[in-house]
């Protein structure tokens, strides 16, 4: 039987060999030795995931590529779009499945989706709008690769609803009588603003005798 280890007086402790069977000795304390019949090395003690962190920390971790995580896309949504790219957009694809399907092209641009917002309020259609971003979500949910997708889909979904709202407040009619425009414009004392007048109360006294009549 041979020793291993530099500790020769210290009390030693019997080793066999997993790979030849040959018996070594090795200091008492020491978490490792070296079969000389194979060299195969073998780690004992209760330190052995101790001992095996701090190799993986000392000489594997530095070597290893340090590797920045992943963009998240919608980082893109949460700043404004240039507005140059929107309306070269817009000018390109005039007609909207024509738009929506370079969207979906490039979906992860935030500049694609404001030019279709904004062909969407221009044409009055963002009901249509906000079926084709539900449709798109419906499918982008389940694949787990682009599930980044649906949450754009939401998040537009949530400024589509904000824009109509919005928009409620502007189309709500206004029925009580007023002036057009350009009547207010004109000085008092010029010849038009008096005709102007002059036609505007005729037009109302015929509108008075008329509910008159029907009473």
């Amino acid at each position: 039987m041979e020793t291993h280890g530099i500790h020769t007086s210290a009390p030693r402790k019997e080793i066999t060999c997993s790979d030849c069977g040959h018996v070594y000795l090795i200091a008492q304390g020491q978490r490792s030795g070296a079969c000389r019949k194979c060299g195969n090395v073998a780690f004992i003690g209760e330190n052995i995931e101790a001992l095996s962190g701090e190799i993986v920390a000392k000489r594997i971790l530095p070597r290893l590529p340090v590797r920045a995580p992943p963009p998240n896309p919608l980082d893109a949504f949460r700043g404004t779009p240039d507005g140059a790219a929107v309306e070269k957009i817009r000018i390109q694809y005039q007609v909207e499945w024509q738009l929506w399907a370079a969207l979906v092209k490039n979906f992860g641009d935030p500049a694609h989706h404001m030019a279709y917002l904004c062909q969407a309020i221009a044409s009055d259609k963002l009901e249509q709008a906000a079926e084709r971003y539900r449709e798109h979500r419906s499918v982008m949910a389940i694949l787990s690769d682009s599930q980044w997708q649906a949450e754009a889909a939401d998040l537009m979904l949530a400024r589509i609803e904000a824009i109509s709202i919005s928009r409620m407040a502007n189309q709500r009619g206004n029925h009580e009588f007023d002036i057009p425009g350009f009547l207010k414009l004109l000085p008092y004392d010029s010849r038009l603003a008096k005709v102007a007048w002059i036609g505007i109360g005729v037009a109302f006294g015929a509108r008075l005798l008329h509910f008159s009549s029907l009473f």
